[in-house]
């Protein structure tokens, strides 16, 4: 039965990114329990582990391509 979060489902999957290269990473998935249909996904690396430099790399690259603007 969903918190007043609602439920959360967490997996963990490989990837590999032509910049970043490797990336293993925690996915977590959060749902309301009124809107069991809708979810908010957020994907995670552990800290001071090559896949955290690669997410770091790739938001690095976002910012630069959006002028650093928040």
């Amino acid at each position: 039965m969903p918190g007043p979060r609602g439920e959360e489902a967490a997996l963990r999957a490989c990837f590999h990114h032509p910049v970043a290269g490797d990336l293993v990473l925690d996915r977590d998935a959060l749902t309301c329990g009124k809107e069991p249909d809708q979810e908010i996904v957020v994907w995670t690396a552990e800290p001071r582990t090559p896949s955290h430099k690669g997410l770091r790399v790739l938001a690095s690259r976002t910012s630069l391509s959006r002028g650093n603007q928040a």
